[in-house]
């Protein structure tokens, strides 16, 4: 991003199996889930890019 300098790379490519016969798991979920809700979007705020932001912030 050119203000922030966040850098960041959104997949766009559809990744199966070989064998789906070994595929256990119904989806790939992410490692952290920021749930998305109406009031956040009608006002206008990105929860996920917010919470991002709070985990750029955070002390190592």
């Amino acid at each position: 991003m050119p203000h922030s300098k966040v850098k960041f790379q959104l997949s766009y490519k559809i990744f199966e199996r070989p064998d789906s016969a070994r595929d256990v798991e119904d989806a790939c979920y992410p490692d952290l889930l920021v749930p998305d809700n109406v009031d956040d979007r009608v006002a206008g705020t990105d929860t996920q890019m917010e919470f991002v932001k709070t985990l750029i912030r955070k002390p190592i």
